[in-house]
């Protein structure tokens, strides 16, 4: 039988399809987060994220030395903190966790090691939320001011790249704008162009401390129903400065059934540019697990109902 195209001819033995595999895990693209607690605390596993801990920062150092003898030269920190208030003052202060946790890791390795920060206030305030309030209400203009402050006060600390993942307006430009002016023209800007409104960051914000305290995230963060805005949010972050984009895709789980294809292939993108795809991060890999341990049989994302 004459059959030309013969599509099996790529499948037929393991080095083939290594050869012509489209998608590679690559410990070199692997950026490891650690959660940063304050000096003098005490190294404490996160119950909604087993095998992993809030390392304290004046003891990091040891706990890191294990991870880069296996190889890992890129991490993420996030700070977890006692003292939060209104304005977010932890959030650029000389104590902060991740700002110690930075000089000690420069100090010690140098350009041996990559070290991005995640920039967000929710970490510090005491609402939780994302930016500044105001009249019960998230401000967008003065939040960009504290998360201004945050991100000079990271990167004077050394980092090579800031990850603002709080979703305000213009923030892209408003930090490139003073790294710039500062002639810190060599730090990275990770952007979470496309953060969605998802009840599946419940393990993160536990890890973080971050939850808020009233209401949720939707006045900010995105419709898990709109895709062509996801791409204008990533054009918006592209011409204020970032250098590399982050989407982390909303999953809705039913009868094992996804449907989200996510800005990379996507018709409405025609930029080439590094585009960081969390079709599953940690916190909905945990969120399923932990379903499963406890016989859940459908996970569904609690959303809005759809417009009439």
């Amino acid at each position: 039988m004459e059959i030309f195209n013969r599509s099996r001819r790529l499948r037929q033995n393991k080095i083939i399809r290594n050869l012509v595999a489209e998608t590679r895990l690559d410990p070199a693209k692997m950026i490891q987060p650690y959660f940063i607690t304050e000096s003098g605390t005490k190294r404490i596993e996160i119950k909604s994220m087993p095998g992993i801990f809030r390392d304290p920062a004046d003891r990091f150092l040891e706990t890191f030395r294990s991870d880069f003898d296996l190889g890992i030269n890129k991490v993420m920190l996030f700070g977890v903190v006692e003292h939060k208030d209104a304005r977010a003052s932890t959030a650029d202060d000389k104590d902060n966790p991740v700002i110690l946790a930075t000089r000690s890791l420069k100090d010690k390795y140098g350009e041996s090691v990559f070290i991005s920060v995640d920039v967000c206030l929710c970490e510090y305030t005491d609402s939780g939320h994302c930016g500044l309030i105001i009249d019960g209400r998230v401000d967008n203009d003065s939040s960009l001011e504290r998360l201004g402050e945050m991100a000079m006060a990271l990167a004077n600390a050394g980092a090579d790249c800031l990850g603002p993942s709080d979703m305000m307006d213009g923030r892209i430009g408003f930090i490139r704008r003073q790294l710039e002016v500062k002639r810190l023209c060599d730090t990275l800007i990770l952007a979470y162009c496309a953060k969605y409104a998802s009840n599946y960051y419940g393990p993160f914000r536990d890890a973080a401390e971050s939850a808020p305290k009233f209401g949720d995230r939707r006045s900010y963060q995105m419709d898990i129903r709109n895709q062509r805005e996801a791409v204008r949010e990533l054009e918006l972050d592209l011409d204020e400065g970032a250098d590399i984009v982050i989407e982390e895709i909303p999953i809705e789980i039913e009868c094992k059934s996804c449907n989200y294809e996510g800005l990379v292939g996507s018709d409405e993108l025609d930029h080439y540019m590094p585009i960081v795809k969390c079709p599953q991060c940690e916190d909905v890999s945990i969120s399923i697990t932990k379903g499963r341990e406890c016989n859940v049989k459908n996970i569904k994302i609690e959303k809005e109902d759809e417009d009439a």
